[in-house]
């Protein structure tokens, strides 16, 4: 199940220091423009739900946080992502994912 909610960089910064203090992996699959771009917060085996933040648009100054909350795994478009990712490929806004 997956829930979604917006939140501050404030929180993302929270959220990722106490994520990485019980166990948890941080990876930036795609980097941000102003913020954190898509950010992937991996379980590494512990009890963990596992998140996806996600930067989105707002204007040419401002950009925006919403926070992907799964509670078994995150879904198979993130898993593709960060298997590109670890594989060595870059994600260039306009060609897509480049090796």
């Amino acid at each position: 199940m997956r829930t979604v909610k917006y939140i501050s960089i404030e929180q993302i910064k929270d959220l990722i220091n106490r994520y990485v203090k019980n166990g948890g992996e941080v990876v930036e699959v795609i980097q941000g423009t102003l913020g954190y771009g898509t950010t992937l917060l991996l379980n590494n085996g512990h009890n963990l739900k596992e998140f996806v933040i996600e930067e989105y648009y707002l204007n040419e100054w401002s950009s925006g946080h919403r926070l992907l909350t799964y509670n078994k795994g995150i879904s198979k478009k993130y898993q593709d992502m960060l298997e590109k990712y670890e594989a060595g490929y870059e994600f260039d806004y306009n060609k897509g994912w480049i090796n």
